[in-house]
C-alpha cells in the first residue's frame, strides 16, 4: 500500500519477551521455507487461506492452528481493531537478507504490513525507498511496501518478527495518524506495554471475501487513473509514443469495461466477454517494449497494468456445475467433442502461428487462445495453489472424473467459431476443438484420459531457433508464468518442467534448454503409447517455408475441409502470431551462438531422438 513516508512508526509496544516466549513452543519442522525460496529466511504460519498450510493471498482467511497455540499473538492482533489478511512470524537468518523488491501485486493496493519485532539487533537493517531504520523488539511499523525496500541482518543472531497483513480499520488509521515516521516514539513517547492477559482470547477477525467475480465498473476508473497519473515524463520519441499508446490502451478499458458491465453485467453466463476483452488487450500489451517505468517506484507499467488491472479483472472460476447457464450441453461432456485436435510443441516453436492459422478452418472451432487459465482454474492443476500439482507434468491419474468434467465444460463454455464468435451450445450437439498450450507438452497422457479419441499435431522447431527465442523470452519478462519461482535471478517464464527446483540456480541457457528437451521427450514418448494414426509431425521450417502444402497435410490427417479461409490465410506468407517477440528473422538466435552451443551436448540426443521417431510415421 502506498503511504505519505516510507516508515511510520505507530504509537504501541508489546511484550516482546511473551512473544518470544510463545515461539519457544515451536519445532523446527513447522517452520516452512519462505514462498519465493530467498536463502534464509523461513516463517510460522499463522492466518492463511482456509487455516491450512499455505501462502495464498486470494480466499478465506482464518487462523491456523499454530495461533490458536499462541494466546498472546491473539491478543496482539486484537489490539489493532482491524480485519487481518494473511499473517506470520517471520525469521531471518544470521548474514541473510530479504532482495530488493517492491510488493506490486493486487494484494497490496489495499493492505499494508504490520511489523512487530520479536528477536532482532541493532544490526538488523529494514531499508525502504533509501530510508533506512532498525525495528526495536516490541515496537510496531508500517512501510510503504509499494516503494523498493529490503532487509539486511547483519548481526550474528536469527531475527524474527510478527508480519502480519490487514487492509485496516477505523481505530487502525486513526492510530497510523498519531504515529511517527522518523520512528522517535521511544519509551514514555510510546504508549505502554501491552501485557499478556491469561486466559483472554480477544475475537479475531480475519478476511473472508479477498476476490470479485469480476472487477466494478468503479475500479477500473479508479486502477487506470491511478497508473495513467504515474507515467512519466517521456524523454525519447520513441518512450512518447510508447507512452501514448499506454494511455490510449487504457482510456479505451475503462470506456469498454463500462459498456461491456452495463451491456452483460456480472453473472456467470456473460463473463467470457470480459475475459475475451482481457486476453485481447493483454495480449497487444505483451508485444510492446517494455520500455515505460513508472515514477512512483521505477516498476514496469506494462507489468503493473497486468498485475493491478488485467489479471484480477476476471476472478470467477472455470470451474462450474451443470446448472450454471452458460454450459447447458445436452448430455455427458465427454461425448459433445469429436475428435479434438490439440498441437503440441515446445515453447517458442511456433505453435501459436499454426493454431491461428487453423482456426480460420469453419470445420473447427477454439476457445479463441490459450488455455492457461482454463487448465490452473482448477486447484488441483495450479502449481500455485497450495492443494495444486508440482510442475505442468500431469498424468492420467490426475484427470479424475470431476477435473475431467471441469476440463471438458470449461472448453464449452469458451468456444468461439472461426469469425471469433461464441458459440451457441443449445445450437450444436458435437463440436471438433482446436486447442494449443506448450505446457500442454507435458499433459499428454491428462489430454487423453479426458479426450480418448484426440488427435495430436506435433510442431517440431530446431532447438537452436527455439532455445535462442525462449532465452530472448525469459529476458523480456513478458512471458513470466510463475512470478513467485526465481530461476537465473528472473522470475519463472514459459512451461514448469518436473525438474524445475534443480534448474533454479543454473545458466539461462540451461534452463531454456532443459525446457526444450523435456517437452520434446515428453511428447515423443508420450504419442508413442497411443499410436501412429493419432498424431502427425510438422517441421516448423516446411510450414513457413511451404504453408499450404503443411495445412493440407495437417486436414487430410484431421479430416477437415481446406476451405476458402484457410485458402486465403495460406495463400501468401503467413501473417505473424499475436504472441511474435521480435520481427521474424532466422539467424535472431544467432546473437546467443555461444550460450547455446554450450549446451548442444544435453539437447543433442533429443534430435537424434526426434529424427528417429519421425522416420516411422
Amino acid at each position: 500500500m502506498k503511504l505519505a513516508s516510507p516508515f511510520i512508526q505507530l504509537p504501541v509496544r508489546f511484550d516482546a519477551e511473551r512473544l518470544a516466549h510463545e515461539l519457544g513452543q515451536f519445532t523446527e519442522s513447522e517452520w516452512n521455507a519462505h514462498p519465493l525460496n530467498y536463502t534464509g529466511n523461513s516463517a510460522l504460519r499463522l492466518i492463511t487461506v482456509n487455516g491450512g498450510p499455505n501462502d495464498a493471498v486470494s480466499g478465506e482467511m482464518m487462523p491456523t492452528p499454530f495461533l490458536q497455540r499462541c494466546e498472546y499473538v491473539q491478543q496482539v492482533l486484537g489490539a489493532f481493531d482491524s480485519v487481518w489478511s494473511r499473517s506470520r512470524f517471520m525469521r531471518l537468518q544470521p548474514g541473510a537478507v530479504v532482495p530488493p523488491h517492491c510488493d506490486i501485486n493486487y494484494h497490496w493496493i489495499y493492505r499494508t504490513r504490520v511489523h512487530i519485532p520479536v528477536i532482532t539487533h541493532p544490526d538488523v537493517h529494514f531499508i525502504c525507498d533509501g530510508q533506512q531504520v532498525h525495528m526495536a523488539a516490541g515496537e510496531a511499523w508500517i512501510f510503504d511496501n509499494w516503494r523498493q525496500h529490503t532487509v539486511q541482518n547483519n548481526s550474528s543472531i536469527t531475527r524474527i518478527h510478527l508480519v502480519a497483513d490487514t487492509a485496516g480499520s477505523p481505530y487502525f488509521w486513526d492510530m497510523v495518524s498519531h504515529g511517527d515516521p522518523a520512528g522517535g516514539l521511544k519509551g514514555g513517547q510510546a504508549a505502554q506495554i501491552l501485557q499478556h492477559q491469561p486466559g483472554y482470547r480477544p475475537p479475531l477477525l480475519t478476511e473472508r471475501f479477498t476476490s470479485h467475480a469480476l472487477m466494478p465498473v468503479s475500479e477500473v476508473k479508479t486502477l487506470c487513473q491511478t497508473i495513467l497519473q504515474d507515467l512519466p515524463d517521456e524523454d525519447t520519441d520513441t518512450q512518447a509514443a510508447l507512452k501514448s499508446t499506454l494511455t490510449k490502451v487504457l482510456s479505451t478499458f475503462m470506456q469498454v469495461w463500462e459498456s461491456l458491465w452495463y451491456l452483460y453485467g456480472d453473472s456467470p453466463g456473460n463473463l467470457h466477454h470480459f475475459r475475451s476483452y482481457v486476453h485481447q488487450i493483454k495480449s497487444g500489451l505483451l508485444a510492446m517494449p517494455d520500455a515505460i517505468r513508472l515514477r512512483s517506484n521505477g516498476q514496469s507499467a506494462i507489468r503493473i497494468i497486468q498485475l493491478h488491472l488485467l489479471d484480477p479483472a476476471v476472478q470467477a472460476k472455470y470451474i462450474v456445475n451443470s446448472r450454471t447457464p452458460m454450459i447447458q450441453i445436452q448430455g455427458k461432456t465427454r461425448d459433445f467433442f469429436d475428435r479434438p485436435v490439440f498441437v503440441m510443441a515446445a515453447p517458442r516453436s511456433g505453435s501459436t502461428l499454426l493454431f491461428e492459422t487453423l482456426a480460420c478452418a469453419g470445420d473447427l472451432c477454439s476457445i479463441g487462445g490459450e488455455s492457461h487459465s482454463l487448465f490452473e482454474s482448477i486447484p488441483a492443476l495450479n502449481p500455485v495453489h497450495p492443494e495444486g500439482c508440482d510442475s505442468n507434468r500431469l498424468l492420467a491419474d490426475d484427470a479424475t472424473p470431476a477435473i475431467a468434467d471441469a476440463v471438458r465444460r470449461g472448453f464449452a463454455s469458451l468456444l468461439r467459431d472461426h469469425e471469433g464468435n461464441a458459440l451457441e451450445i443449445g445450437d450444436v450437439t458435437r463440436v471438433r476443438l482446436l486447442d494449443k498450450l506448450p505446457k500442454n507438452a507435458l499433459r499428454i497422457p491428462f489430454i487423453q484420459k479426458i479426450f480418448p479419441d484426440a488427435l495430436y499435431i506435433y510442431l517440431y522447431r530446431d532447438p537452436w531457433q527455439s532455445i535462442g527465442s525462449m532465452m530472448d523470452a525469459w529476458e523480456s519478462g513478458n512471458w513470466v508464468t510463475y512470478p513467485h519461482i526465481i530461476a537465473a535471478g528472473k522470475p519463472w517464464s514459459l512451461l514448469l518442467p518436473p525438474n524445475w527446483r534443480e534448474l533454479q540456480t543454473l545458466s539461462l541457457e540451461t534452463i531454456c534448454a532443459s525446457q526444450w528437451i523435456q517437452a520434446n521427450q515428453h511428447i515423443i514418448s508420450d504419442l508413442q503409447q497411443i499410436g501412429s494414426n493419432r498424431y502427425i509431425c510438422i517441421n516448423y521450417d516446411a510450414l513457413i517455408k511451404d504453408p499450404q502444402a503443411s495445412i493440407e497435410v495437417i486436414c487430410d490427417f484431421v479430416n477437415i475441409q481446406f476451405d476458402r479461409s484457410l485458402r486465403e490465410r495460406v495463400a501468401a506468407q503467413l501473417p505473424l502470431s499475436r504472441y511474435t517477440q521480435s520481427a521474424p528473422d532466422p539467424k535472431k538466435w544467432e546473437r546467443h551462438y555461444t550460450a547455446i552451443k554450450s549446451v548442444e551436448p544435453l539437447f543433442a540426443p533429443v534430435v537424434e531422438q526426434f529424427q528417429q521417431f519421425s522416420k516411422l510415421l
